[in-house]
């Protein structure tokens, strides 16, 4: 009977031994995976963000010809009316003083 409490309990140690190595390999795994997982979200998150400041980068490009065209016509336009308004004050002042 001795020896059969023995081999249980060889048997009882080897399942117990077995179930710590297969409870570590786990561990292990879960932790691969939750690291590659985390790798994976901040590529993620770096990629987005590099499109976005990008797409960000273009609309700004955009919006600052789109003021430089309007700040240019306006300048073209202001400067037309700066010589009407040259000229109308000359016909004035002709008109005026000179008869």
């Amino acid at each position: 009977m001795k020896k059969a409490e023995k081999d249980a309990d060889s048997i009882e140690k080897d399942a117990e031994e077995t179930k710590k190595e297969m409870i570590e390999e786990a561990n292990q795994r879960a932790n691969e995976i939750v690291d590659n997982a985390e790798d994976r979200a901040q590529e993620k998150k770096e990629k987005e963000l590099n499109q976005f400041r990008n797409e960000l980068e273009e609309r700004k490009e955009e919006i600052m010809d789109d003021g430089e065209s309007e700040a240019s016509h306006i300048r073209t336009e202001a400067s037309e009316n700066r010589e009407k308004a040259v000229e109308l004050l000359m016909d004035r002042f002709s008109d005026q003083f000179l008869g």
